[in-house]
């Protein structure tokens, strides 16, 4: 199964979410400005086990390649 996403980092909204519970391991691949991306996996990092599987930097962006897990 694949899930597309956009997501706006700009501003912290709220309290945050509850940890989720994953029955098992995700990949998840993130594409953005460095800020977005450090932005967002420090979000991801408050809730789950991030693994960094691999990463590709340009000029002004990065792709992260990540295995999620519940804690």
């Amino acid at each position: 199964m694949v899930w597309l996403g956009t997501y706006d980092v700009a501003d912290a909204r709220g309290p945050g979410c509850p940890p989720v519970h994953l029955d098992s391991s995700i990949l998840a691949d993130i594409q953005g400005s460095y800020w977005a991306v450090d932005r967002f996996r420090t979000t991801l990092d408050a809730m789950f086990t991030v693994e960094e599987t691999c990463t590709a930097s340009g000029d002004q962006e990065r792709d992260l390649h990540l295995r999620l897990e519940s804690r």
